[in-house]
């Protein structure tokens, strides 16, 4: 997950907005792209939240926005970027349409382990990427690596696949550089934030 700040999304994503005076006691808006009762993908943004709150000696109260009831997911970034919330939680993969080489950073099939991600990402020059990325793209963001899960399966399917060909004609929820593979193969890939499946 990551933290934006335009001072906003990693594999998740919190967004801040530029020009705060932290002189004077800040409340934050954060819309979150999955559910914080969501293990592992959700319940870090109000961890988060709390932090700031903790770190700031109480002068930065965030609130989490549940996903959908200020901001859809897939909006975070801009709303961000345009100073409409101050802070945003999301997977930054979601992003991929409005920044297309954020899935270098977001979901490489058979990349790094998070372990090894991380080192690279604070450590191997991940992060200073990462800002130049978006803001070639005109995004006045900061995103900020905070949370990342292990490598996801494949799929679930309801049949078999046994061999490349029975991905033509396939309907499938993908994301990043495997979707994009995936749609080479034929299947007829979308996107959709996490909440929405069924």
């Amino acid at each position: 997950m990551t933290l934006f700040k335009a001072l906003a999304g990693i594999t998740g994503a919190i967004a801040l907005s530029t020009g705060s005076a932290f002189a004077d006691d800040l409340r934050w808006k954060m819309p979150v792209a999955f559910a914080t009762n969501l293990p592992g993908l959700g319940s870090p943004a109000a961890w988060v939240a709390d932090n700031l709150t903790t770190a700031s000696d109480g002068s930065i109260q965030v609130r989490v926005y549940e996903p959908g009831k200020l901001v859809p997911p897939f909006d975070i970034l801009q709303a961000v970027s345009d100073g409409k919330v101050e802070a945003g939680y999301t997977w930054i993969g979601y992003d991929q349409g409005k920044v297309p080489a954020i899935p270098l950073f977001a979901a490489v099939p058979f990349g790094m382990k998070p372990w090894a991600y991380t080192a690279w990402y604070y450590y191997g020059g991940g992060h200073d990427m990462l800002q130049e990325v978006y803001a070639n793209k005109g995004f006045d963001v900061h995103a900020q690596l905070c949370g990342i899960i292990g490598p996801e399966t494949a799929g679930w399917y309801a049949e078999p696949i046994k061999t490349l060909e029975d991905y033509k004609g396939l309907k499938i929820r993908f994301a990043g550089l495997g979707g994009k593979v995936l749609e080479k193969l034929g299947a007829s890939v979308t996107m959709m934030p996490g909440g929405e499946l069924y």
